[in-house]
């Protein structure tokens, strides 16, 4: 934010804020799931919303 100051539209942290609510609102399913299905889903939210920026800072970590 210092160097580029603060975007206008689509701030990374709104975009995954939203993002991550949405996969709660779809993953978390309604009360007939048992609790190893809401585990499960909660698991896949978890990598689906984390793999991808984290794998994004090991390419960068790398980058001479």
């Amino acid at each position: 934010d210092r160097q580029w100051g603060e975007p206008r539209r689509y701030h990374p942290l709104v975009l995954f804020g939203n993002a991550a609510s949405w996969f709660e609102r779809v993953c978390y399913g309604n009360d007939s799931l048992n609790h190893l299905a809401r585990q499960l889903r909660g698991m896949f939210a978890v990598v689906v919303l984390l793999l991808p920026p984290v794998a994004m800072c090991f390419v960068l970590v790398s980058l001479p």
